[in-house]
This record gives C-alpha cells, structure tokens and sequence, in this order.
C-alpha cells in the first residue's frame, strides 16, 4: 500500500494534489476525521520536497487548496439557486471561482515552503510549514475584506474540546499552527532517516503537544471561574423557514406571524432576553410600528428582545439601508440599534457595482452599507452584549469593539436558511464556537433553520436546537465577569512575529546560499 501511495505520488503528483486536499475536508464539521487532514498534509509536504521546482510547488499547493476549497464550500452555490432563473450563471464563480481564488494562499504557502525547506535540517521543517501555512491564513483574512473559513484549525471544533482551549492563549491561528505542526511530525516519522534525527525532529512537537493539552484539561476542568453575578434565562427563537419560502413569499408579514406565534410559548422560567435570527422581520422597525408593540407585549417587565432586520438611516450622502439588530424593551421603544459592519460581498452589497450589471442575492433593489463600528450594548439589569450578525463571527480578533467595556455575552443571529442541508452551517456554528473560548466569554448563537445554541466562555455546548428543526430553546444563562483573554489582548500580534520569522528564514538562507 506504502509503495502504490508514493508510486501514484510521484507519477501523478497534480492529481493526488487535489484529492488529497478534496479529503482533507473530512475533519471539518460535521465529519470529525481529524486524522485525514493531518495525513492529507503530510503527504503534501512530501509532494513539496519532491517538487523540481518552485513553480510545480505552487501548482501543487493550488490544486491542493482547490479541492479542499471546492469540498468545503460547494455549499455557497446553494445560495444562488434559491432564484436559480436569476442566478443560475454565478454558481460556477461561487463553486469553482471563489475556491480557486483562495486556493492561491495556499499555493503561496507551498511556494515559499519550497523555496525555504532544502537550507535547513528536517527538525526545522515542521515548523517551517507550520509558519507558511498560517501566515498565509492570516493573509485571506485581510486581504480584499477577508474570508478566514474553514482554517485548518477548525478541524478540531468537533474532535478535541482540550486541544481547541489553546485558542485562548492564540487564537484559532494558534490551533492552525499546531495542527500542521502534527502533520509535520507524521512527515518525519515516515521519513528514512537515522532515529536520532527523527527523535530531534518529533520529540519537541510531543512535548509542544503534551503541554497544550494539559493546558486545555486545566481550563476545561479545574480552572476556577468568577463568581455569578445573575443568572439569566434566555429563549432562542428557531422558526425554520426555508428560503424559498422566505424569498418569494407575497405576504413578508408570515415570517414576523412565525417568530412571534414561537415566542409565545410559555416555559418554565420568565425569559429575559428573547432572541429572534437574523432578517426575522423583513422591513425597517420604527416605535410607531404595531409590530414592536406586539414584540414588546411578549415580555415580562425588564425583559429585553434581540431582533433581526433591515433598518435604515438618513445620511448627508442620501438615505442608507442596513443588516441589522434590534434592541427592544418591554415598553415598546427600540432602545439601540446595531448595524452590521461585515456585509456578504454579492449577498448584501455588490463590489464595483457601477460597473457590474449584477443584482445582489438577497432580496431587495439596494445593497446594504455597512455600520460604523462593532459596539457592546448594555442591557440594563440583564448583561453586557457585543452582537454580530451572520458571518461577522468567523473574524477571529475583531468581534468585540475596541476601547469598549468587557461584555458579558457574544450574541449572534444568522440566517443559514439559505445554505439548506449542507455542512454550511455546521462549519459556520463550529466557526462561533472558537469565538467563545477566544474571547473567554459564553456566545449565544440563533440562527433561523438551525444550527442554534448556546456555549460557554470555554466552547462547550450547553444547549442546542439541531439543523432543521422548528421551536423555541429556553436556556439559563450565568453572567459573569470573565476576564479578557490572551488572546483578545494581543489579537493577532502573533501573526506579525510569525512574518517576522519567515522574513528572517529568507534572510538566513540567503546568507547560507552566498556562503
């Protein structure tokens, strides 16, 4: 079997490329196999250090990433068939465009793999593509607005709760790094080489290893956390519209008929905080409204509901329409209003629309603009909230708005109706889940098909409403005051020590080749 792996290797290496890194999608969620990834990855560095050239490694990074890409995000054409007679010509951008777009980070990563890897010992290589691979995630999460999904630290969401908690310390770039570092060590081990290199290479990523996992058993189960200030009960509100529904439906008032009819059931505690998803009204609020009347009849005194929906704003530019999230009390007033920073490019807005003859997918003539700046609302007598909509969550380090209080609780609402039966929204509520250890603060995520739930400042689920499935989920909640992590104080400076090195790597090499 050995033999007939490196005989395909080394004949069809462009092939084997890109499965391997169509398989290399089976450990992200919901399909926990971490250990494919981890091999997938081995075997692509032996690739690279078999390649002739430079250019075959970049060829061989991008195929790679085009399959891991295409498997992960097949997902996003399902958004553009809801109106298939509109749209039907931007499924192959979205399947295979955008894929092998952000498969050119990862052709980056091989690249300058390639050109470092032959100038140091095998101890070093590890942590060399260590290196490559996650400053090249970093960069896909700025560059043009950033799309930072499915990072390959993500496989560990499902697989390891222990591992995941060393996000606190760097954030899910962190787990990334680690992760191609255990590839590395399964590289070295298959390598033919004298024992005590391979022990000088494998043995400190062990260690590396060991330690983050104790450090992941210690939060999890024996870190003492802050004393409870209150305790909350809070309702998810999940109606489970299709978006097929949802989009051409002639009366938009069902959808609002829907979320209220849920809300409605009584449970067995008061809720102090209902919140309806993403887009649960499909029209701008106003207190004259007869609809946030009848949110606000719902509550019980001091309670407070979250709702999802458009809203606009007259500015000197003209007037303005935004994604965003209510904030109403039991007197009918809309207390704060938060609009979404991170809109969707072709969802919410269209790039270069002036020269684009293109609609946006979503519902509506205009594109949204985007609000200001994230922000913490304080809900009086209830806890402090950073709200996000949709995929703003996915943005490791920029989910709480700088200069601000520490909020007690991430909120986030979404509309995932429009992925339908796909890994989509399993990746994207695993994606939220390492916000919350990252920030060491619970998140409550409520989405309108699903997946909704509630975590805690360390990731584990502590309710949820599955995929499909239509209710109400009623959930006791402790507000505490957790400290900021590590994470969260020093963002992503690790990324800039980690360019730091890779230039100092070049330099290095540079000195060694004139020698």
């Amino acid at each position: 079997m050995k033999q007939f792996l490196l005989t395909g290797l080394n004949k069809y290496p462009y092939l084997f490329s890109l499965v391997a890194g169509l398989l290399a999608c089976l450990g992200l969620p919901p399909v926990p196999l971490w250990p494919v990834p981890l091999l997938m990855l081995a075997l692509l560095i032996y690739q690279l250090e078999k390649a002739p050239n430079g250019r075959q490694a970049f060829l061989i990074g991008w195929l790679f990433g085009l399959g891991y890409f295409v498997a992960g995000l097949y997902w996003i054409g399902n958004a553009l068939l809801i109106d298939s007679n509109k749209f039907w010509w931007m499924v192959p951008f979205a399947v295979i465009g955008l894929p092998a777009y952000l498969a050119l980070f990862t052709a980056a990563s091989t690249w300058m793999y390639h050109r470092l890897f032959s100038c140091y010992n095998v101890y070093w290589r590890p942590w060399i593509f260590a290196a490559c691979w996650v400053a090249m995630e970093l960069a896909r999460a700025f560059i043009f607005g950033g799309f930072p999904w499915n990072l390959i630290g993500y496989i560990w969401a499902e697989s390891s709760l222990v591992i995941s908690q060393f996000a606190f310390l760097t954030g899910i770039y962190g787990v990334g790094f680690l992760t191609c570092l255990m590839a590395g060590a399964l590289y070295v081990a298959a390598q033919k080489i004298p024992k005590s290199l391979k022990y000088k290479a494998i043995l400190p990523i062990i260690l590396a290893t060991a330690v983050i996992a104790g450090f992941g058993s210690y939060r999890l189960y024996l870190q003492s956390e802050p004393e409870t200030l209150r305790q909350i009960t809070v309702r998810l509100v999940q109606p489970n519209i299709p978006q097929e529904e949802r989009y051409f439906a002639v009366d938009q008032f069902f959808i609002f008929r829907e979320h209220y009819t849920l809300s409605e059931i009584e449970g067995k505690e008061p809720v102090d905080l209902l919140v309806w998803p993403e887009s649960s009204v499909p029209f701008p609020l106003n207190p004259q409204n007869w609809e946030v009347n009848s949110i606000a009849s719902l509550l019980k005194p001091g309670a407070i509901a979250l709702v999802g929906g458009p809203s606009t704003q007259q500015t000197p530019q003209g007037r303005k329409g935004y994604n965003s999230l209510y904030v109403i009390n039991d007197h009918g007033e809309i207390a704060d209003i938060y609009r979404k920073v991170r809109l969707v490019p072709f969802g919410e807005f269209v790039p270069l629309s002036e020269y684009l003859p293109i609609d946006k997918v979503t519902r509506g003539q205009f594109s949204y603009s985007p609000g200001d700046s994230l922000k913490t609302i304080d809900l009086p007598g209830i806890a402090k909230i950073s709200p996000l909509i949709c995929y703003e969550v996915i943005f490791s380090g920029d989910v709480v708005a700088n200069g601000s209080d520490q909020p007690h609780i991430l909120v986030n609402i979404t509309d995932d109706s429009w992925y339908g039966l796909s890994s989509g929204p399993f990746q994207h509520y695993n994606s939220a889940r390492f916000r919350s250890i990252e920030e060491n603060l619970p998140l409550i995520r409520v989405a309108n098909t699903g997946v909704s739930g509630v975590f805690d400042n360390k990731g584990r689920t502590m309710a949820k409403l599955p995929l499909k499935r239509k209710g109400v989920l009623d959930q006791q909640v402790e507000i505490k005051d957790f400290k900021p992590s590590i994470y969260s104080k020093v963002k992503n400076f690790l990324g800039i020590l980690l360019y730091a090195w890779i230039i100092m790597l070049f330099w290095q090499k540079k000195r060694i080749l004139q020698n």
